[in-house]
């Protein structure tokens, strides 16, 4: 038996590495599929069977061979600024002291990094806070447009405002889908912004009769080892969604607003800062990151799992 073949078994035997794996393959999948017709669904059966295999050696190759990164899904900080207070916002939002505001060239100079790091993004979400109140918008949405690795970009709205900077020309793009969240009469421009869409061709989708997951407060729960990979192991935000808060790569997006306003302890194995260390070094980290069974935050957070209470969504700070 060669060398060779040991060391590729090796591989395909690394459960977590495997999981990894799989998660590219589904991720990269699913950036395929929404190019399909939602409507023709007898197609989109045939493209999953045929994508799968095709799909999965691709991801193995990219991965465990050519040593590259994929990040399946990612939220893109922009801002914390917001112009609602939701009580159980899952990401923190309401309860920074001083909310942030990333520029352009923050942002710009932050990816251009990143790149150097990962070989692809399949989803990127920028989201805020609001990311309509970011007045370069404009510009962070051309640059992602423009960027080959990033293959889809959900940009993520409560519907309150449209400001007069916010040119929906430069959303008409196949890479791009606003998603609008409806919280009713507090979303008071999601109309404005549908029929603005439409007008642009621009791609649009409207979130309706929303319910949250209760991740709780952040108080510590002193939870034993085998209580917080439980946590992390249900919830379905740790499997999917990593988050790039300035310079620093986090597990989840609950982790880096809460390591950032202080409440959750910032530990070194649960994120990375992009800037620092080698790009090998800095790849071998991330890999690690999707390897993690646990995370510091999950002993602050419950997790949003088939459990989770169900919340009204958007309540606000102040109001039952």
């Amino acid at each position: 038996m060669s060398s060779k073949y040991i060391q590729i078994k090796e591989i395909m035997n690394d459960r977590l590495r495997s999981n990894y794996v799989m998660l590219c393959t589904l991720s990269t999948i699913g950036s395929i599929l929404v190019k399909v017709n939602k409507k023709n669904s007898v197609l989109r059966e045939v493209y999953k069977v045929l994508l799968f295999p095709l799909c999965f050696v691709y991801s193995f190759i990219i991965i465990c061979i050519c040593k590259k990164v994929i990040i399946p899904k990612m939220d893109l900080v922009i801002t914390n600024k917001c112009t609602l207070k939701c009580k159980n916002c899952n990401h923190l939002i309401p309860y920074y002291d001083t909310p942030m505001t990333y520029s352009y060239r923050e942002i710009f100079a932050n990816l251009e990094q990143f790149f150097k790091i990962v070989h692809k993004i399949d989803t990127l979400t920028i989201l805020g806070g609001e990311p309509f109140l970011h007045q370069e918008l404009d510009k962070i949405v051309t640059y992602c447009i423009q960027n080959k690795r990033i293959k889809q970009i959900n940009i993520v709205t409560n519907g309150t405002i449209l400001p007069d900077y916010i040119n929906l020309d430069n959303y008409r793009n196949k890479k791009v889908l606003i998603n609008i969240s409806n919280y009713g009469k507090m979303s008071r421009h999601k109309e404005v912004i549908v029929e603005e869409c439409k007008k642009k061709d621009v791609a649009y989708h409207v979130e309706d009769n929303l319910k949250w997951g209760d991740f709780g407060n952040t108080d510590c729960r002193n939870r034993n080892i085998k209580q917080l990979k439980l946590v992390f192991k249900n919830c379905r935000i740790t499997k999917f969604c990593k988050s790039l808060m300035g310079t620093e790569f986090y597990v989840c997006p609950r982790a880096s607003n809460g390591v950032k306003m202080g409440v959750i302890p910032k530990i070194e194995d649960d994120y990375i800062d992009i800037f620092k260390g080698s790009v090998i070094n800095q790849r071998k980290k991330i890999i690690q990151l999707y390897k993690k069974d646990y995370i510091a935050a999950c002993n602050y957070c419950d997790g949003l799992n088939s459990h989770s209470p169900v919340i009204d969504a958007a309540v606000q700070i102040g109001n039952k």
